[in-house]
């Protein structure tokens, strides 16, 4: 799973989803300070690779981790630098 642009500008994240693992993805945001938010599910076909999150606008610039639960219930964390 890819996340993309690094750091995020304008509050939307690019996720890159294995196109062979199709369901209901989730997605949280963990801030430094322990802090989780949940961002929402999507449901992905197996022939959609890109999932774009919008994360919250009044979200503060800094150090985020980006949680993804996949359909087969893997957890997959990825640092992101939100400007």
């Amino acid at each position: 799973i890819l996340v993309y642009p690094n750091p995020v500008v304008n509050k939307k994240v690019n996720v890159a989803l294995p196109p062979q693992l199709a369901g209901k993805y989730i997605f949280d945001l963990i801030s430094i300070n322990g802090g989780v938010q949940p961002l929402g599910t999507a449901m992905v076909s197996a022939t959609q690779t890109t999932q774009v999150i919008q994360l919250p606008k009044t979200l503060a610039p800094g150090i985020y981790r980006l949680r993804i639960i996949t359909p087969d219930s893997t957890s997959v964390v990825k640092t992101i630098n939100v400007l």
